[in-house]
């Protein structure tokens, strides 16, 4: 419903400029992996992380990679100028 709502999200999607990591379960029922990868193809340099037998959820047991996912993401930032 939300996806719904919001309606088509590419232009904004285009303005993003930090390090963007989108990770998506590949057995997702509710959204499939194709909209993840959509995503990510549309914000430039972008890293998308498809996981084998993940859903649309967080499993607690994958929560170790994605903490160093995102910690490898977050290294992609480059600090602005003070």
């Amino acid at each position: 419903m939300a996806i719904m709502a919001s309606g088509n999200r590419t232009r904004e999607l285009n303005l993003i400029t930090c390090p963007t990591l989108v990770i998506h379960g590949r057995d997702d029922k509710l959204l499939p992996a194709a909209g993840g990868e959509a995503t990510a193809r549309v914000i430039a340099g972008s890293r998308l992380e498809l996981i084998d037998g993940m859903g649309h959820d967080l499993p607690a047991e994958l929560w170790p990679r994605f903490a160093d996912l995102i910690a490898e993401n977050a290294a992609r930032a480059k600090p602005e100028p003070a």
